[in-house]
């Protein structure tokens, strides 16, 4: 019997929790698995650190929160647990996570027109697509 798949919603909650995780916690795929038990779900359904990580929304939120408390040294952690505070800890690691994506997308695009130049008549691929609006005029 294999691991159940991972839903959207618990996609969600997963990256929910992660985006909350304490700065002052060290965060590991074991804790994450904790941190899942504690809001009730019981530890032996609680999905393999495997399984989390090959989630790819899953792992960029890991990434980015595992690289929160090292990519801002010098702020001080807020003490106070305010709303407020909590939607700008939320929205900056939402932030980096896209930021993230956006550069994988971005190096993954360059990859593919350097691959489709080297082919051979292969510059025809990387040419803008015609203007066929005229051709659909009325």
């Amino acid at each position: 019997m294999g691991m159940k798949k991972i839903s959207a919603a618990s996609e969600k909650s997963i990256i929910r929790i992660l985006r909350q995780w304490p700065r002052q916690k060290s965060l590991t795929w074991e804790s994450l698995r904790n941190a899942l038990a504690a809001e009730g779900i019981p530890l032996e359904d609680v999905w393999s650190r495997q399984a989390l990580s090959c989630n790819e929304s899953i792992y960029v939120a890991y990434l980015i929160a595992k690289r929160l408390p090292a990519s801002k040294p010098g702020v001080p952690v807020a003490t106070d647990d305010t709303e407020a505070t909590r939607k700008v800890i939320e929205l900056e690691a939402e932030l980096q996570e896209l930021q993230l994506k956006y550069d994988r997308l971005l190096a993954r695009q360059t990859e593919l027109i350097y691959n489709a130049s080297l082919l051979e008549g292969g510059s025809h691929l990387l040419d803008p697509l015609p203007d066929n609006t005229k051709s659909q005029k009325g």
